[in-house]
């Protein structure tokens, strides 16, 4: 993944977090109440330790399925017919896109 790219995921995923929700609520009460150890405690617990390894297990598990059986068929079929299911996989994800950007527009 190219740098720039990264460091724009990054700051999004910064803008998304900084807006306080539920877990900050949790996590300022329990500081608050019990010291910092509580709230960093509450931090690995609740939006980052177990849902990212969560998450990732999952993306390993669906990704990499993908990626296996991907592999395989592409062994199988001609390279004529492998340009022609990224074509149609590029259509659906175009269609998509212009649908979305119309639903959303409405």
């Amino acid at each position: 993944m190219p740098l720039d790219i990264f460091l724009a995921y990054f700051v999004a995923c910064l803008i998304i977090t900084i807006v306080p929700g539920p877990t900050v609520t949790v996590i300022v009460a329990n500081s608050l109440a019990h010291g910092t150890r509580a709230g960093l405690l509450n931090v690995a617990g609740t939006q980052v330790v177990i849902l990212s390894l969560t998450a990732m297990l999952a993306a390993l598990l669906t990704d990499g399925a993908y990626a296996i059986l991907s592999g395989r068929a592409g062994s199988m079929i001609s390279r004529s017919r492998v340009r022609l299911v990224s074509r149609i996989s590029g259509g659906f994800l175009i269609g998509s896109g212009i649908w979305l950007a119309l639903t959303r527009a409405r």
